[in-house]
């Protein structure tokens, strides 16, 4: 994110699939792990309930429905959200400016982007 505003920066997050480094059929949980991460599960996971892939194939699938398809541009655009402790600080910040962005009509969207990021900043040194 250096260099990034609020203005430019959009932050990508996805879940992943981990194994336990105890398991004791790690080859099983292995197959399993690539088996969730297709493109074809992750078309059923959208289509059983509604979860947004993360793989081009699978969005590509979708391309009909506008909630993936709106999603797709936002993934294609972002940029992957750091896995770090400092994300907290970001959490609050980022709500209050969504919050207040649908409080009023006409709001000043670049105004409460900065301040947010005014703020991250702040408590990230």
């Amino acid at each position: 994110m250096a260099g990034a505003d609020a203005a430019t920066c959009q932050l990508v997050g996805v879940q992943g699939v981990v194994i336990n480094a105890y398991s004791k059929n790690k080859v099983a949980a292995a197959g399993f792990a690539k088996v969730l991460v297709t493109g074809g599960s992750q078309t059923s996971f959208n289509q059983a309930g509604g979860r947004i892939p993360v793989s081009l194939s699978a969005r590509t699938k979708l391309k009909n429905d506008p909630i993936v398809t709106g999603f797709s541009k936002a993934i294609s655009a972002g940029t992957p959200m750091p896995n770090v402790p400092a994300m907290g600080a970001v959490w609050g910040p980022w709500c209050n400016a969504v919050a207040q962005s649908v409080q009023k009509p006409n709001p000043d969207y670049a105004g409460l982007l900065q301040s947010a990021l005014k703020e991250i900043k702040g408590s990230i040194k």
